[in-house]
């Protein structure tokens, strides 16, 4: 005998990571698309600029990143984000840009083939790793010497 049971779907309230504010956090892009995927870049100047340029504070070496891409202003109400006249264009979550534009936490940038999150950068992070924690080499008497790594307790 089968029986069936009608089920509901309980209706969870779910909290977005982008609305989140984080204590002590440095603004700051990380590229999560192109060459150098991974790389933080704080945002810790009154105006930041990104673009193939070498004279930029983010240089993003790509064909189809213009010299002068865009522009970030840093202020107390927030960063803006301004496309500079580049060729291809500066995207905020798949929407180009026709006029500077307020940046939120959490809001992907596309310049030419890089991408960057928006985020904040916690303050932890920008420091360096304590001596005690970095690898270190021994050796280790053997038949064959052989090098290991091994990590200090703080």
């Amino acid at each position: 005998m089968t029986t069936t049971r009608e089920e509901k779907t309980r209706v969870s309230e779910i909290s977005r990571i982008a609305d989140k504010r984080l204590a002590g956090g440095i603004p700051c892009f990380v590229q999560i698309y192109g060459k150098d995927i991974g790389r933080k870049y704080p945002l810790d100047k009154v105006q930041t600029t990104i673009g193939r340029g070498p004279d930029n504070h983010i240089v993003c070496d790509m064909d189809n990143v213009s010299r002068n891409h865009c522009k970030i202003f840093a202020g107390a109400g927030g960063s803006w984000i301004e496309d500079m006249g580049s060729t291809n264009g500066t995207f905020v979550n798949d929407e180009e840009l026709s006029n500077r534009r307020k940046l939120k936490n959490g809001d992907f940038i596309k310049v030419g083939g890089a991408e960057l999150a928006n985020g904040l950068l916690h303050v932890d992070l920008v420091r360096e790793v304590p001596e005690a924690m970095k690898p270190r080499q021994i050796k280790v008497a053997a038949a064959r010497p052989q090098t290991i790594e091994t990590h200090q307790a703080a």
